[in-house]
Order: structure tokens, then C-alpha cells, then sequence
């Protein structure tokens, strides 16, 4: 092809043949050259992408480098993907996309780091909740157990004096003391009705002797 002057050689003293830049002898060569102009058909596209991303490159290198100004997302993985098709990019768009490439890395770890985050303070506060749930629940359960004692209590001190009202009811009716055997008796069975207590109040009933002085 370079001895049919379709293609021209050129290389520096310091490059070899194979290193060397080779260059089309006539543009007409592309519309007259059926596989070349096949080859150029296809390559359009990632010399389209080349020269997009060239332009996004140098304008992000004269502006100081910044980082908001690098590719991210989906502009990111099909720069990425182009460039895999490519033999060799310029220095500064090989910068652009490492630039790009760091902070897509660097968002992608502080997203992973707050969800990390967020799922260690709901489960903190799912386990919070759980241990003062069943720290409530002791503590109705406690409070029910006392309130149950003492009522039992309660109901025993009100059996207890009862029965020594009734005791001493009986001992005054014995001692035919039938005042005090009835108001000792009556305010036992304020307090608790029992047989006992009801059969001693029938008999103090059929007594007549209601007031003594």
C-alpha cells in the first residue's frame, strides 16, 4: 500500500516501522476503497465518542481539574465501554475517566457506608425497642403481681378481723353481754359474712334485750 502511494509512512527517528503513523494519501480512497470505507462506517462511532470525550477532557483539564465535572453514572460505564474498543486514548482523556472512575468509587462507598449506617441505627433502635417492650411488660407484670398480693393481703386482714370480731362477739354473748355481742358482731359481718356469723346473729336476734344500763 506505501509503494502504491495509497498510504504514507511516517515515523520519527526514535520510532520503528511498527510504531509508525500511517496516513490515507487521498480522502477520495474512503468513498472509492469498498473495506475501507466499511472500516470507517464502523469506527465512526468510537471516533464520534473519541472526539466527545477529547473535548470533555481538555475542557475539565484548563478548568483546574475539579471533580464535579467528571463523568458519573451512566455517562461513566458507556465511556467506559467505548474505550474498550479503542486501541489508545489521549493522556488527558485516560485522566478524565480515572478521575471519573475515583469518585464514582468514592460515592459508591459513602452510599454502602450510609446504608450501612441507617441499618445499624434501625436495628439499634428495633432492639431499644424490644428490650423497653420487655421491660414494660416485667414491670406490668410486677405491678400486677403486687396489686394481686395485696389484695390477698387485704382480703386476709378483712377475714382475720372478722373472725376475731366474731371470737369476740360469741365471748360476749357468753358472758351475756348481748350489747356488745351485737355490735361486735355486726361490724363482723361488715367486713366478711360467714355461717358462723349468721348463726350467731339468729341467735342474738330471739333475744329481747336490746339496751342495758
Amino acid at each position: 500500500l506505501v509503494q502504491a502511494r495509497l498510504i504514507s509512512l511516517r515515523r520519527s527517528l526514535t520510532e520503528s516501522e511498527d510504531d509508525a503513523e500511517l496516513e490515507l494519501a487521498h480522502e477520495s480512497l474512503i468513498q472509492s476503497w469498498e473495506r475501507l470505507r466499511r472500516w470507517y462506517a464502523e469506527s465512526r462511532e468510537d471516533l464520534s465518542f473519541l472526539a466527545q470525550i477529547t473535548q470533555a477532557a481538555e475542557l475539565w483539564e484548563s478548568r483546574g481539574r475539579r471533580d464535579d465535572e467528571v463523568w458519573q453514572g451512566d455517562a461513566l460505564s458507556d465511556a467506559l465501554r467505548n474505550r474498550g474498543r479503542l486501541a489508545e486514548v489521549p493522556s488527558v482523556v485516560g485522566d478524565f475517566l480515572d478521575a471519573s472512575q475515583r469518585r464514582e468509587k468514592s460515592k459508591l462507598q459513602r452510599r454502602r457506608q450510609t446504608i450501612a449506617a441507617t441499618i445499624a441505627i434501625l436495628t439499634a433502635i428495633t432492639i431499644a425497642s424490644v428490650f423497653f417492650a420487655i421491660a414494660f411488660r416485667q414491670q406490668e407484670e410486677e405491678a400486677l403481681a403486687q396489686r394481686e398480693t395485696a389484695e390477698e393481703q387485704r382480703r386476709f386482714a378483712e377475714e382475720q378481723g372478722a373472725e376475731a370480731l366474731r371470737e369476740g362477739a360469741r365471748a360476749a354473748f357468753l358472758r351475756d353481754d348481748l350489747v356488745q355481742a351485737r355490735a361486735m358482731l355486726r361490724a363482723a359481718l361488715e367486713r366478711r359474712i360467714t355461717p358462723l356469723g349468721r348463726a350467731l346473729w339468729w341467735r342474738l336476734d330471739r333475744e329481747p334485750l336490746l339496751w342495758r344500763r
